[in-house]
């Protein structure tokens, strides 16, 4: 703990966005964004992470309702939406690269029996 209150204000931050309501669709958000070109290894440990907080959310007994604090509200919304962007924006070159993949196998498939039509 910190003299000068600094920590304990953090502290309270923490705690407000935690028992917000909007708090595990938050990390639901947060968590499809690492989770994107994750290993399987590390996808499944972040899995385990997203049901442990959903099972610490549900049994916690703390929660404040929206519109208690307009502006945590609309911090919690605007980074949600922040976050579903970055997700889209971190998938597209893994889906491109899929795609492009995918079109090769298919070249590759019909060169191997004799069916390459030229684009």
């Amino acid at each position: 703990m910190q003299s000068n209150g600094y920590d304990d204000d953090g502290d309270s931050i923490k705690e407000k966005i935690a028992s917000h309501p909007s708090f595990l669709k938050l990390l639901d958000a947060y968590i499809d964004c690492q989770k994107v070109g994750a290993p399987q290894e590390i996808a499944s440990l972040l899995d385990n992470i997203r049901q442990e907080n959903y099972v610490r959310k549900r049994n916690a007994t703390v929660s404040t309702c929206l519109g208690v604090d307009p502006e945590l509200d609309e911090f919690m919304e605007t980074f949600y939406v922040l976050l579903v962007k970055y997700k889209s924006e971190l998938r597209r070159p893994f889906d491109e690269a899929a795609t492009f993949i995918g079109n090769i196998k298919t070249q590759l498939r019909n060169l191997s029996i004799g069916k390459f039509i030229s684009t």
